[in-house]
């Protein structure tokens, strides 16, 4: 840049301002989108970089004529100092031979005579004769040196030309050009085209071959874990039940949301029929990425169908889960996806599969905890005083004590006896988080036997594939009635609560589905 003419200077400068004002125009009225703008920003670096190249080699032929300048003045100095040295030979020679000039400026020479004056004029004539002929050739070269930088200084300011229908149709004629018959280069330029390609296409495929191995060994480990999980899940008491009922229209649904009823039933063996002492919707939203745990109240006022007005929980004993998951939906408009049921007995188990649960118990509630553990030890067949605890305050308790904490109901009414089994079931979900997969592989070897449900083998093996990235969700508790909602009635003589349906149904939508 430094050794090209002003004229040539501004050609440039000039080439490149028209280039970025065009480019600055189109993208304000969004001809070119900004994504593109890196792409041509690497082609302009590459034009600027070609456009250095031919300006080193301007720079390099402006020497090399330069240089050949220099040379045939050299050589020309040299031939007329050659022809002057030679001329002056002669002319002492002649004069030396010579014994008496003639007035003439002849000698006179036995059988010739020489003109020395004459023969100085033919020896200058020829000199500058071939002083003019090497000087016409050196314009020549010279001319031909300034038509090539003349060129190369034309080639790149074009490079910053802005694309014309005249620069588009010499781009059209330059590909019919190489369609012509190849030359020796050309040929060893598309030799050597091949065989990057080939290389490209032998790098592709190895990384391919690659990625398909990894993807087969993949395949092939979900594949094995699937079935050893699935193989596990059949251990469940699958139990889908029939039914003629159509969940309707108003009834809220999300394939982001998945809702499962934990069903606690307080079946004793034979002492006496099962009701549902404990309902919780288990709500899994991957969309919030939250779980929310909604308890049911088991003296909640709602119509059963074919039944009319009850408490909820007696559904479970007229028409078992079905009946159940119905009357939730009809009354509080949400959609139950699964049930999983479990009695008192399983419950122990899952809590000491764990061993046991961190809880916080109160001074009032110890003697309730002491006493349910006493009606547990009678029916087990248990020795008297089997793990009553011997105080309040921080605790881990067993799978019995868990349940008879869990069942207290005359220490802050139903209210509170429905947050101590959310309390628990939360207690579990924070022991399974600490645990590794192993772990939670083998509680759940060991409690699914003990569950009852209507999720068939896959769909339960894909929910427990999915547990590990549930168990980081965030948990929510609630319950329906909520606070403000409710209030006590007498239905027959029976203590019910009533409830405003339309702020429950509302409430627990949100919570649930959320935004």
């Amino acid at each position: 840049m430094a050794n090209l003419s002003e004229e040539e200077r501004k050609i440039l400068e000039q080439a490149r301002q028209i280039q970025d004002r065009l480019e600055a125009e189109r993208l304000e009225a969004g001809e070119i989108d900004l994504e593109s703008e890196n792409r041509k920003r690497k082609r302009r670096e590459e034009q600027r970089r070609e456009q250095q190249r031919l300006q080193n080699e301007m720079e390099m032929e402006k020497r090399r004529q330069q240089e050949l300048k220099r040379r045939r003045q050299a050589e020309q100095n040299q031939r007329r100092q050659a022809m002057e040295k030679n001329m002056q030979t002669s002319d002492g020679v002649y004069r030396q031979s010579s014994p008496t000039p003639n007035q003439t400026g002849s000698e006179q020479v036995p059988g010739q005579t020489i003109d020395l004056g004459k023969m100085n004029s033919v020896s200058q004539e020829n000199a500058h004769m071939h002083n003019q002929e090497y000087w016409e050739a050196a314009k020549r070269e010279v001319a031909a040196g300034d038509e090539q930088r003349k060129r190369m200084t034309r080639e790149a300011a074009a490079m910053y030309r802005p694309r014309t229908a005249a620069s588009a149709r010499n781009d059209r004629r330059n590909a019919a050009q190489m369609e012509r018959p190849m030359t020796r280069r050309r040929v060893d330029d598309a030799s050597s085209t091949s065989r990057k390609k080939k290389k490209k296409h032998k790098a592709m495929k190895r990384v391919i071959t690659i990625l398909i191995t990894i993807c087969i060994v993949i395949g092939i480990l979900f594949g094995g874990a699937y079935f050893i999980v699935r193989a596990i899940v059949s251990k469940t008491n699958y139990q889908p039940y029939e039914t003629e009922y159509v969940r309707a229209d108003d009834v809220m649904h999300d394939p982001d949301v998945l809702n499962v009823l934990l069903i606690g039933s307080d079946e004793r063996g034979t002492v006496d029929t099962a009701r549902s002492d404990a309902m919780i919707v288990l709500s899994i939203n991957e969309k919030t990425k939250k779980i929310v745990m909604t308890s049911i109240l088991r003296d909640s006022y709602v119509e059963i169908p074919g039944y009319g007005m009850q408490r909820i929980n007696h559904s479970y004993q007229m028409g078992g889960e079905a009946l159940l998951i119905q009357t939730i939906e009809q009354n509080f408009k949400i959609g139950i996806d699964y049930y999983a049921s479990v009695d008192f007995f399983s419950f122990m188990e899952i809590i000491d599969c764990v061993d046991g649960v961190d809880i916080t118990v109160e001074e009032e509630e110890v003697q309730w905890i002491n006493a349910y553990v006493a009606e547990l030890n009678n029916i087990l067949g248990d020795p008297e005083g089997d793990q009553y605890i011997s105080g309040a305050g921080p605790m881990t308790l067993t799978g019995k004590q868990a349940l008879a904490y869990s069942r207290i109901r005359y220490v802050g009414t139903d209210f509170a006896r429905t947050e101590r089994q959310r309390t628990v079931l939360n207690a579990l979900i924070e022991k399974l988080k600490k645990a590794n997969p192993i772990q939670v592989f083998r509680v759940v070897n060991t409690v699914l036997p003990d569950v009852s449900t209507n999720m068939d083998d896959h769909a339960m093996t894909m929910t427990l594939f999915h547990a590990l990235s549930y168990l980081s969700y965030d948990i929510e508790e609630f319950r329906v009635p909520m606070d403000g909602t409710w209030w006590n009635e007498d239905a027959n003589g029976q203590e019910v609560l009533g409830m405003d349906f339309a702020a429950n149904i509302a409430g627990l939508q949100n919570t649930i589905y959320g935004e």
